[in-house]
């Protein structure tokens, strides 16, 4: 037992103890964090051409070159390779499935009987009999459902012409002349995606349901079918087909409706909650393969691969198979390095824009080395304690005060997460909606021809609600049930603007009186209906106009102008915030209780409400006023009674009200003098108390749990634009 030195309490050398354990175990948590950004870094030749997650493990299935030359088919298990074959002969392991804790993996092995390959299917590492062995022919595919066990794939005939079949527990039905590339089974049925050879010796992508084929390309120019995925009775097919140019076009079917994706293939889709991925390559301008990642059929940067903090530049790359679970995204493929070496790789939580990814791997490896610093510290600090009694006290407060300064640091690290969607376009994340486990940002994007387009981000993946053809925009976002509504505005081609509430993707035109000068800015769904707020154009000018399921309510005459922007409500009550202009052309801050008026500012000076909510007998309003100075400064409501939540020196707007039991959350900015005037601080103020969050500006706060999320859009690192982004728990 370590004798305490004189005046030094008992307790003292606990907490000394109990400090060092504690960076004992954050140290262990941060090599954890960094060994999970790397899961395969191959030195040898080969490719990952399937994977799959189960029970936490990943499989990922492939070959890899020994010293002999000869190609090895592998199974990695986390990263761990099990070679399935002796290295005798050349063989690859195609596709990878686990069911009830068996691994089964489908590929093919040189056979000296016939001096080709021959269909393989390895159980748990062992090769099982299943096909007819004197046959040339490769397992490409394969799925286990309710202990039977499919394999899809081909054998040659007698005129050494493939024959696409499918394999269900080893006995074969062939399917047409070509070859059979991935099966799915779902409700007892089996789909099978590959391709047929017609009369014209025309490759046709085909799929197979139950043996009847389904033919997805004209067999005028060539196309092949690589994946098939079912989900909630949609199917899904993956492939490409060639142009009437001869190009290569990536494509993706969904219940046979064909969707263009880019030049390219496609050679892998999963479906994971609403979003759909998929996985192949596109050659550029050089000829070269570049691997590509599509999302919900929107292209994801993926041209350049970071690894362990380090930007991998290669000659080409391929994606060759995708799995999603959990939110978490798994990617198998090749990348061919300046020596023109084929190296199997997986990513896995690859981020998609390269800044990030970077600075994500760099600050696992900061988190790294401070924690290996300060169990270094702890441990020499106990040997102290141990050897030299004098120094306890000291060590006691060295340990007890470098521990605190060391977890105030990670904590406070944590706080504060901005999550960019897209950095290299501009645009703005207007509002924030969370439903389960996923969350929903509606917002805006300058596309490649400058236009605007309507942007909704479902946990980080992007979906366009316009086509990009003229200006668009998505100002507010809510989710009810199974069904995901927006609201907005769409300009045609004569550059005349509509309110647009989209449901599910699709677009509903409001009714207007201008023909072409409304605008969607808020909606609230409450039952059965759906309430939105904005404004439209008469003969005497824009008022603010609350439509109830498609029907509209004005809120005022258009005799001043006016805008309704948020919409709340409560029991049978419907509230609605905004400004009208006075007599003086003075903005007064309106709010509007089932079409009854209330002025929430004397008019004297510019004002607006920009958010309304309503907690038990409360109402809670949030906006901006201006002082004699004429600076805007951030204004909450409650009751009527306003509080400013700035100062007045510089200019400041509160754009979002939310309450959550006692507390009261606004989210808004602060402009940055001195500066251009793009630049803010985005603040979150709660009960009154304002916290800065970042350079950049604050429009939607939401609060799902104990989980605070806010949208907004913040400066790009370097260049001179403003990019949409989020952030999740806020303090």
């Amino acid at each position: 037992m370590v004798e305490e030195s004189r005046g030094v309490p008992k307790l003292l050398v606990v907490f000394t103890a109990i400090c060092s354990i504690f960076l004992i175990i954050l140290m262990f948590e941060s090599l954890r964090y960094n060994t999970e950004q790397k899961l395969i870094e191959v030195k040898r030749a080969g490719s990952a051409n399937s994977v799959i997650l189960s029970d936490d493990d990943v499989y990922v299935a492939g070959e890899e070159l020994n010293g002999k030359g000869i190609t090895v088919a592998t199974l990695w298990k986390n990263g761990a390779p099990q070679e399935l074959t002796d290295g005798t002969r050349n063989a690859s392991a195609c596709s990878v499935f686990a069911s009830g804790g068996d691994v089964y993996v489908a590929g093919e092995e040189f056979s000296d009987a016939h001096g080709g390959f021959a269909a393989v299917l390895w159980k748990n590492g062992a090769p099982q009999t299943f096909s007819d062995i004197s046959k040339e022919g490769s397992a490409r595919g394969v799925f286990v459902s309710d202990g039977d066990v499919y394999v899809a794939g081909y054998e040659q005939d007698e005129g050494k012409m493939p024959v696409a079949i499918l394999w269900k527990n080893g006995v074969a039905q062939e399917l047409a002349n070509g070859i059979a590339f991935s099966v799915y089974v779902s409700d007892s049925v089996a789909y099978v995606a590959g391709y047929e050879e017609n009369a014209d010796g025309v490759q046709i992508a085909v799929l197979w349901k139950n043996g009847v084929a389904q033919a997805l390309t004209d067999g005028v120019k060539e196309g092949r079918a690589y994946s098939v995925f079912v989900a909630d009775g949609d199917v899904y097919v993956a492939g490409y087909r060639k142009n009437e140019n001869g190009i290569e076009v990536a494509m993706i079917w969904k219940n046979g409706e064909a969707q263009t994706l880019s030049a390219g293939r496609v050679f892998s889709v999963y479906v994971a909650g609403k979003n759909v991925y998929a996985a192949g390559f596109e050659r550029n301008i050089q000829d070269e393969l570049v691997a590509k990642l599509w999302i919900n059929g929107i292209e994801q940067k993926c041209d350049n691969f970071w690894l362990n903090g380090k930007k991998q530049n290669y000659l080409s790359s391929v994606a060759n198979s995708i799995f999603v679970s959990g939110g978490r995204m798994y990617v198998a493929g090749s990348l061919i390095n300046p020596k023109g070496t084929e190296l199997a790789r997986l990513w896995k939580d690859y981020q998609y824009s390269e800044t990030l990814f970077e600075e994500v791997v760099k600050e696992g490896i900061a988190k790294q080395q401070a924690n290996i610093f300060a169990i270094i510290l702890g441990a020499l600090i106990v040997i102290v304690i141990f050897i030299s009694k004098k120094a306890v006290r000291v060590a006691a407060i060295v340990v007890g005060s470098f521990t605190l300064m060391f977890y105030i640091g990670r904590v406070g690290s944590d706080d504060i997460t901005p999550i960019p969607f897209d950095a290299s376009r501009s645009g703005m994340a207007i509002s924030v909606f969370v439903s389960g486990n996923d969350t929903y940002v509606a917002g805006l994007e300058r596309n490649a021809q400058n236009n605007l387009v309507s942007k909704l981000w479902i946990d980080g993946v992007a979906k366009n609600l316009s086509d990009g053809s003229a200006d668009a925009g998505a100002f507010s976002v809510v989710v009810a049930g199974d069904d995901v509504y927006a609201a907005g505005y769409e300009k045609d081609a004569a550059d005349k603007t509509f309110a647009v509430l989209w449901k599910n993707g699709e677009a509903q035109y409001l009714p207007d009186e201008s023909d072409g000068d409304s605008e969607a800015v808020a909606l609230f769904v409450a039952g059965d209906d759906v309430y939105v707020a904005g404004s439209d154009l008469n003969k005497r000018g824009r008022f603010a106009v609350l439509w109830k399921n498609g029907e509209p309510q004005s809120l005022t005459d258009g005799t001043y102008p006016a805008i309704a922007m948020s919409v709340y409500v409560a029991g049978d009550d419907v509230y609605v915030a905004g400004f009208e202009r006075n007599a003086q052309r003075k903005k007064v801050g309106m709010l509007w209780k089932n079409g009854q008026a209330y002025s929430l500012t004397d008019g004297k000076r510019d004002a607006e409400v920009r958010s309304v909510f309503v907690s038990g007998a409360d109402v809670h309003a949030a906006g901006w006023e201006k002082n004699a100075a004429g600076k805007e400064v951030a204004m909450y409501w409650k009751n009527g009674v306003a509080q400013e939540l700035t100062d007045g020196t510089k200019d400041g707007v509160a754009r979002c009200v939310l309450v959550a039991g006692d507390d009261v959350y606004v989210a808004g900015f602060e402009k940055v003098e001195d500066e251009t005037t793009t630049a803010h601080t985005a603040k979150i103020w709660k009960n009154g108390e304002a916290q800065n969050i970042a350079s950049a500006s604050a429009y939607s706060v939401f609060l799902s749990g104990k989980d605070l999320y806010i949208a907004g859009r913040v400066k790009h690192p370097e260049r001179s634009i403003l990019i949409p982004t989020f952030w999740k728990n806020v303090k």
